[in-house]
């Protein structure tokens, strides 16, 4: 059909390449029609399709330019490797599938999907050469059949349909059946038909059925979609390249939502007859949306952390347009890694759109593909692939971000505008620094604390102005110094440094105002300066729900519980799958005294994970309380299982004491003990053990000890099990004096 160049861009100074149209067809071809034609496929835009750059006519040559794919096609890799590995060519398939869903629904049929115009590049399928073969037949007025049997215009007979080969009109599922071919290909190693000319090829299409494909790994369900690709008639085929698409991907394994049956498969999720889900809005604007985690190679690569680091910025540009409720990090993590049924997830996340993206990275080259689709039509309103500098990453993001916005008809202020352009440093590498420290901190724990701090403070190093690395530094510090992972005085002095530092350089920055409104609270017992910390935090930005988590403690230390409930409350709203927002909401009933609130709400929370260790603290608290001393020590004893010993020995130990079991207890101080010698002890765990074994001495004289420390759990000492010999001791509110906790 064409004769391929790649050329030099020079006014862009980017790689292109020109197809100029073979002599014998372009001499019956109209310019200017040809132009009109290729407008329409121009149009296109998607992850896996090549876009139409330009055409015209220069001295009598026809010709269209497109971007230059550094890669290999399809055909290439069957010929250099054969059949390919079930996995991958599932992977392949679903990707052209996906291409041919958005052309057909923009009105384009390729009518030549071969190998040859399936490129592949990082792994990722991307078509080529939509629409051309309409646009040539269009602009010649020649008869289609004429052309066809050629094998250069309309289809190569190997993957041409019967309706194509016979010359009848032709609609999507033409495209289908090109596909299913290309897909016996990739399995067999050969088409499903072969002959010595075009015609006894096309002849086959018509009256041969296609050879059984022999591999050991080929799962039924994939015979059966690729024995309806090929039907004959085109009645029996998919009706759409979006339900191939789907029968594709129900062939890998995927999380079912945990709400639904176990028993119901995932085919049987996306055969079942579609409604609207009555969660998802049906009407008016798109006002809701969730940007899901894109996708990356492997987990505990570069680029996994890019492509998180990417989601979560993209996703806190969003959360500040108004009118737009943007799912917080904590639930869309929770789809990583997962295949992504549109309706489902949008009716889980009770959203209208959805944000999907893959990250790669080659050299100095990032590779980023995203698209925006509509949950209730299932139609795609943007997408775009991008490849550009390493050190391009700012306006990837900022393009993508302002793109996802015009797609969903929302206006901006000028304020919001500004937002979705902010920058926190122009250094590229600093940037990537802080995008790993994200990674690392995200982790939750002591290790992942600890390598964010070394990244965090190599972008700091790199851009000493850099706020957001000092606020991520000060987070972390903080988080060690509330866990006891180190000593209290040298975590949360370094931790208030960072904040300030990072206030410094950006009073607007909600995330320190609410750091340190977190050292001022745990630390310094400054509770009306930790106050104003966070009412700054939520003023500048009201989504931000741990800002409203942590206010909710300062509430509770100076005994507000209403407001201490109505703040918790708010966090949750915020960010409802967050586990430790879940837990801290049942240890907000707790402290209010309403129990069974407490008990309910704990429960919802082992039921998002039954695994997350800080559920069983407030858990054993509430046991502890209502005289339940065996529930309570099975409860801290899995807090200090599922802690590998770091958090709650003390509990453990003070719940076995009161319960009479002071071999527990014992046993505690001892591994509190042998645990000193590698890293820092709490000396209120040694304090409240002692307690727990009525050693009144020791325990005053680890609690003073623990003052001196300022260990954070001190906020909380009057809901701590003390016994009564404890509390009627004179000291008991001379050590709540000094942390500035007023008598009940």
């Amino acid at each position: 059909m064409s004769r391929v160049f790649e050329a030099r861009d020079v006014s862009l100074g980017r790689t292109v390449v020109i197809k100029v149209i073979s002599a014998e067809l372009a001499a019956g071809v109209d310019a200017d029609r040809f132009r009109r034609e290729i407008q329409v496929a121009a149009t296109l835009r998607h992850p896996h399709i090549v876009p139409l750059l330009s055409a015209g006519e220069a001295d009598g040559i026809l010709y269209y330019t497109m971007p230059f794919i550094n890669g290999e096609s399809l055909q290439q890799r069957l010929q250099r490797a054969g059949p390919l590995p079930v996995p991958e060519v599932v992977h392949l398939a679903e990707e052209v599938a996906d291409a041919l869903d958005h052309a057909h629904r923009q009105g384009v049929i390729h009518r030549d999907i071969k190998p040859a115009n399936i490129l592949l590049e990082d792994e990722h399928a991307i078509v080529a050469d939509f629409g051309i073969a309409r646009a040539v037949r269009q602009a010649t007025g020649r008869a289609e059949t004429m052309l066809t049997v050629t094998g250069l215009v309309l289809g190569t007979p190997h993957y041409m349909s019967p309706e194509q080969g016979g010359g009848d009109v032709v609609d999507g599922r033409t495209d289908i059946y090109s596909l299913g071919c290309v897909l016996h290909e990739m399995l067999a190693g050969s088409p499903p038909f072969e002959g010595a000319t075009a015609q006894q090829i096309i002849l086959q299409h018509f009256v041969k059925d296609p050879p059984l494909i022999t591999r050991d790994d080929m799962p039924g369900g994939l015979r059966e979609v690729l024995t309806r690709t090929l039907a004959k008639d085109p009645e029996q085929r998919y009706a759409s390249a979006a339900e191939l698409r789907n029968d594709l991907r129900s062939l890998e394994t995927r999380h079912l939502p945990t709400s639904l049956p176990a028993s119901l498969t995932t085919r049987e999720l996306r055969s079942a007859p579609r409604t609207p889900t009555p969660s998802v809005p049906t009407s008016g604007p798109i006002d809701s949306l969730a940007v899901l985690p894109f996708d990356s190679p492997a987990a505990g690569t570069d680029d996994e952390y890019l492509a998180d680091g990417i989601t979560e910025s993209i996703l806190n540009k969003l959360t500040r347009v108004s009118g737009l409720r943007v799912v917080p990090r904590s639930i869309v993590f929770r789809y990583k890694r997962r295949e992504i049924d549109i309706p489902v997830v949008a009716g889980e996340l009770r959203v209208r759109a959805l944000v999907t993206g893959r990250v790669r990275q080659r050299g100095q080259t990032l590779h980023v593909s995203a698209e925006l689709t509509d949950a209730l039509s299932e139609s795609q309103l943007w997408g775009d692939r991008i490849s550009r500098s390493a050190e391009d990453i700012f306006a990837v993001q900022e393009e993508m971000a302002t793109e996802i916005v015009k797609s969903l008809r929302l206006r901006l202020s000028a304020e919001e505008k500004q937002e979705l352009m902010r920058r926190y440093t122009e250094d590229s590498v600093a940037y990537r620094a802080y995008l790993r420290g994200r990674y690392q901190w995200n982790k939750r724990t002591r290790d992942g604390f600890l390598r964010a701090i070394a990244h965090f403070q190599e972008a700091i190093d790199r851009d000493p102005s850099y706020a957001l690395a000092y606020a991520g530094l000060a987070d972390a510090y903080n988080v060690l110094g509330y866990y006891n992972y180190l000593p209290p005085r040298e975590a949360y002095t370094k931790a208030k440094a960072a904040a300030t530092r990072a206030l410094d350089l950006d009073e607007s920055l909600a995330q320190a105002h609410a750091s340190l409104g977190y050292t001022r609270l745990f630390f310094d017992w400054d509770w009306s300066g930790a106050e104003a910390s966070f009412r700054r935090a939520i003023e500048l930005d009201p989504s931000y729900a741990s800002a409203h988590q942590w206010y909710a403690w300062c509430l509770l230390v100076m005994r507000r519980m209403d407001e201490m409930i109505e703040a918790m409350r708010s966090a949750l709203q915020l960010d409802p799958l967050s586990l430790i927002i879940n837990a801290h909401m049942g240890y907000a009933f707790f402290w209010a005294g309403r129990f069974d609130e407490a008990l309910e709400q704990l429960a919802r929370t082992q039921a998002l994970d039954p695994d997350f260790a800080l559920t069983y603290w407030p858990l054993g608290a509430i046991h502890v309380w209502n005289g339940r001393t065996d529930e309570a020590i099975a409860a801290f004893q899995r807090l200090v299982d599922l802690t590998g010993g770091t958090i709650g020995m003390g509990y453990l130990g003070i719940t076995a004491g009161i319960g009479g079991r002071l071999d527990i207890t014992r046993d505690v101080l001892q591994r509190l003990d042998a645990a000193a010698s590698s890293r820092y002890i709490s000396p209120l765990d040694r304090a409240i053990c002692h307690a727990g074994l009525g050693d009144v001495e020791e325990t005053f004289r680890w609690l003073e000890s623990a003052v001196e420390e300022r260990v954070s759990d001190l906020v909380r000492l009057r809901v701590l099990p003390w016994p009564e010999v404890v509390r009627r001791d004179p000291r008991f509110e001379r050590v709540a004096g000094e942390i500035g906790l007023a008598a009940p």
